[in-house]
């Protein structure tokens, strides 16, 4: 698996741990790998993804009062949701709105047939 997601460009360095079902994934700067293409090389190579933890750079924008981070260099938005206990967060997701942001996320292992891609988001920091 190490060998497959190392020849995607855009990709700097992996390490994986079989043995914890782990793979850490570094990415060059202006980088355009998507989550969905490493999902997709794990399942070619026979394994299942799971949740992902990522560091996300791109601008929050609320549409219908919801946050919504379009990624920097991608053609890809995402809703943002808080994890559970994440008092507040959404509050502050809102208004970080048009700003440049980086955000620590989880991304679940599988979205709900039809709905719109989302990322947990643990922490959010402007950029700008």
């Amino acid at each position: 698996m190490r060998v497959a997601i190392e020849k995607v460009e855009g990709v700097r360095e992996v390490e994986v741990t079989l043995a914890d079902g782990q793979a850490r994934i570094e990415l060059e700067p202006g980088n355009r790998v998507t989550v969905e293409q490493i999902r997709s090389l794990v399942r070619d190579q026979g394994f299942t993804p799971k949740q992902a933890r990522l560091r996300v750079r791109g601008r929050i924008a609320v549409s219908d009062g919801e946050p919504r981070l379009a990624v920097t260099g991608l053609d890809r938005k995402y809703a943002l949701l808080a994890p559970a206990g994440a008092q507040g967060r959404m509050a502050e997701l809102r208004r970080l709105a048009g700003r440049e942001v980086e955000v620590e996320a989880e991304l679940p292992e599988a979205a709900a047939e039809g709905s719109p891609p989302a990322l947990i988001a643990l922490a959010a920091r402007a950029r700008d």
